[in-house]
């Protein structure tokens, strides 16, 4: 009954595929026969070309991963089928620039005959109302369906559903040809749906960045930069864990012609816990990377930050220090054919005098790695095929956090 369950899931999402497949072709056929007419376009419905003029995608793709609920023994294996319909548009009127975006995400996962709804919207509007002034609003939507499928939120690791909206705006000011002024807002609201941790990750974050830019040569290979960060993070249910920082940050990008550019970054922040009881601090944060520019066919970017407090979802702690290095690589092998390669380490330090009030006071410790592996080959305009392979890694102080994971998959994208 479970193989034909599983055959059946499978057939009907690949004829789903083929059918948008089709609209594909057809829609690429329908927008050159368009072009070959003008007259077509002429007098055309406004509504009917709105439609038209949205960029769709579906994507379906087929996992394996041995460990689905991210335990030390790593004995729950599964096949997943996860289909993906994503819609896109944009419009640019003069200096005014509009776009909004939709992904919603299907899995099925066929051992646990189980299947989860996750859906991703945002929304942009920018306007340069003369040469040296633009600013932007933005709204991020993220919702994910309740499951016992476990995900990685912040320093957790735990099976959840969400809800996550993140309103931000941006404004740049081009004080004069050397200098640049950019302030960032953003307010950003976490509810999960878990009822045995949803009191210490609930929150919300008011977040203003302010920063200047200024060109120290007249090549402008050499960029100085300076500002401040503030950020006020808010727990409902625990007032001990919510906290007021402030952060001020120096840094400085060198430019080498054809070859790489090269930024590095040092932060000074102080940050004080409503609750009196609570130590505050003070804390020293670095952060550097490279980003290469000697080809457009090869990619890459390395990067590390020390030293990072970040606010803590346990029920033990306040917050965290964080270090992370990086390593990004893309390849293009062919004008179809584009190589990806990923890698990441995090260091979590979990210190004692970062307790909550009522909690042992015990120095701990996280080791994460990732590794991603991708080769992305068109097939043709509107088709395209990836191979790739997921490694996640996670030693932990903490009880039964410790997990090993491996995930194999293949997905066919169809845009029309």
């Amino acid at each position: 009954m479970t193989k034909r369950r599983i055959t059946a899931v499978s057939l009907t999402a690949l004829i789903i595929l083929s059918t948008f497949a089709c609209l594909g072709s057809s829609a690429a056929v329908s927008a050159e026969s368009r072009e070959a007419d003008p007259k077509t376009n002429k007098n055309e419905n406004p509504f009917l070309k709105f439609l038209k003029d949205i960029d769709y995608s579906s994507r379906l793709k087929f996992e394996y991963d041995t460990n689905i609920f991210l335990t030390e023994d790593g004995e729950d294996f599964d096949w997943k089928e996860i289909f993906t319909q994503t819609l896109f548009y944009q419009l640019i009127k003069g200096d005014h620039y509009f776009q909004w975006g939709y992904s919603g995400n299907y899995a099925y996962y066929d051992k646990e005959a189980k299947g989860v709804l996750g859906h991703t919207a945002n929304v942009l509007y920018s306007y340069r109302p003369f040469e040296k002034l633009s600013f932007g609003f933005r709204d991020d939507y993220n919702w994910l369906q309740d499951s016992k499928m476990a995900a990685v939120i912040g320093d957790r690791v735990l099976a959840l559903g969400y809800t996550q909206n993140v309103p931000s705006f941006q404004l740049k000011y081009e004080i004069d040809p050397k200098a640049t002024f950019t302030l960032d807002v953003f307010h950003e609201f976490l509810d999960v749906r878990n009822g045995d941790n949803d009191d210490f990750i609930d929150h919300y974050v008011n977040y203003v960045s302010n920063k200047i830019d200024y060109n120290l040569t007249p090549e402008n290979n050499l960029v100085g930069f300076f500002g401040n960060t503030y950020r006020n993070i808010q727990f409902d249910q625990i007032d001990q864990k919510s906290s007021t920082s402030n952060r001020a940050f120096v840094g400085l990008t060198e430019k080498f012609p054809n070859l790489f550019h090269w930024t590095q970054e040092v932060g000074f922040e102080n940050i004080y816990f409503d609750n009196s009881q609570n130590n505050n601090d003070d804390n020293i944060d670095f952060k550097t990377y490279i980003e290469t520019v000697f080809s457009l066919y090869t990619k890459l970017r390395l990067s590390f930050s020390c030293h990072a407090k970040n606010p803590s979802y346990r029920a033990e702690y306040t917050q965290y220090a964080s270090n992370v290095a990086s390593l990004n690589l893309s390849h293009v092998i062919n004008p179809k054919t584009t190589l990806f390669f990923d890698y990441s380490f995090e260091y979590q330090k979990f210190d004692d005098n970062d307790a909550l009030i009522g909690q042992p006071t015990i120095n701990k410790r996280n080791h994460i790695h990732n590794l991603r592996l991708m080769l992305s080959r068109s097939i043709n305009s509107w088709l395209v095929l990836d191979f790739r392979y997921d490694y996640s890694k996670r030693d932990s102080d903490f009880a039964e956090e410790g997990y090993t994971d491996n995930k194999i998959s293949t997905a066919i994208t169809a845009k029309y």
